[in-house]
């Protein structure tokens, strides 16, 4: 089974963002908490279906899930998810970096 390996930020990120919406709705966090795992899975198994981000070296690419966004670079056996950000900031190379 392909693996994920989640930095630091990454984790960090996720859990900044269960508690925001554990805040409104628990529901709601156990179901974005479970959307990511399986995304990640997926993407773990098919890498190559997130978009490339052409202005961030090193194979980075990312994969919207409703209004955030998984960043990950593909590695031997999986992916290493690198940040979950909020898809409605403007993001730039330095939040990848």
């Amino acid at each position: 089974m392909p693996q994920v390996i989640r930095t630091d930020r990454a984790e960090l990120d996720l859990i900044n963002i269960l508690v925001h919406l554990g805040r409104h709705s628990r529901a709601a966090s156990d179901r974005f908490a479970d959307e990511v795992d399986r995304i990640c899975q997926r993407l773990a198994e098919l890498p190559g279906l997130g978009a490339v981000r052409e202005d961030v070296p090193g194979g980075v690419r990312e994969f919207t899930i409703g209004n955030y966004i998984l960043f990950y670079r593909p590695i031997d056996g999986g992916i290493e998810l690198l940040r979950v950000l909020d898809g409605r900031q403007r993001i730039t190379p330095r939040h990848l970096s």
